[in-house]
């Protein structure tokens, strides 16, 4: 009988002594909370967002890959947390803002630098590949986003000199001296940009390397928020007052354009 209970009262220790059993790891899930983006201009080149959400669990080493239609250009940002860098270091991957791990029930983005065509679709489809670890296991989700398109919409771009007056003795230093129109962009991008004057008004005009144009002195693109110049020669005008009409052309997202002005010169 003794036995029995001093066996009795070890059994109720062990049990009173032992803890809950260790819970198993939770898996955890990586949520999209962004499968469409901010809208992008046809033509533009911008950073777009995507929004991530973990439940049960953490998510540790996030890498983001992205495949992208209608010929959407990828960038990826230089660091995590700074995506104002290029990815000059041909980056293959982008992480979290934060940090490269997105805890349970933490809210984060990854961003990335989306180089649209001028002919893109309304909507360009984004093939997401997200690895990450979680409880010491390498794991593989894919999703799947849309970035609506928009075009664009206002003025292309604005002459911004009207006139120009030489300064006194020029012609006497030079004799064929040159005059510069001035051009802002405001469109997402504007290709093969030329100028041509259409009427002299009695004045022989050169342009670069003897063309029958002349283009912007950086390169013949104009972009939004660039401004550059075009320049051509007078060829030993004699004094006075001249109003030249001039034409810019350019194409847009293939489509030819053309935007007429003037300048005036003033030759003393």
């Amino acid at each position: 009988m003794k036995t029995r209970i001093i066996l009795l009262l070890a059994l109720a220790m062990v049990l009173a002594t032992a803890g809950p059993a260790m819970a198993a790891p939770k898996d955890v899930n990586i949520d999209l909370r962004s499968p469409k983006t901010a809208a992008v201009t046809a033509g533009d080149t911008a950073w777009v967002a995507l929004d991530w959400l973990a439940k049960g669990g953490d998510a540790d080493d996030f890498k983001l890959r992205i495949k992208a239609s209608g010929g959407v250009g990828i960038w990826y940002p230089y660091k995590t947390g700074n995506p104002d860098e290029w990815a000059d270091d041909d980056r293959t991957y982008t992480s979290l803002y934060a940090d490269k791990m997105l805890s349970e029930s933490e809210l984060d983005f990854t961003a990335v630098r989306l180089e649209v065509p001028a002919d893109a679709p309304q909507f360009v489809d984004l093939e997401l590949t997200v690895t990450y670890t979680s409880n010491g296991k390498d794991k593989t989700d894919l999703f799947k986003a849309k970035v609506p398109i928009v075009q664009y919409e206002g003025q292309d771009l604005e002459q911004l000199n009207e006139a120009q007056a030489l300064a006194a003795g020029t012609t006497e230093t030079v004799a064929s001296p040159w005059v510069e129109v001035s051009y802002a962009g405001f469109a997402p991008i504007l290709e093969d940009f030329s100028v041509s004057v259409t009427d002299t008004a009695g004045l022989e005009i050169a342009y670069p390397l003897d063309g029958s144009s002349t283009s912007l002195s950086h390169n013949s693109i104009l972009e939004a928020g660039e401004t550059d110049y075009v320049a051509f020669k007078l060829i030993e005008p004699p004094p006075g007052t001249y109003v030249l009409a001039i034409e810019a052309t350019y194409t847009k997202g293939g489509t030819p354009y053309s935007l007429p002005g003037s300048l005036t010169v003033n030759i003393p």
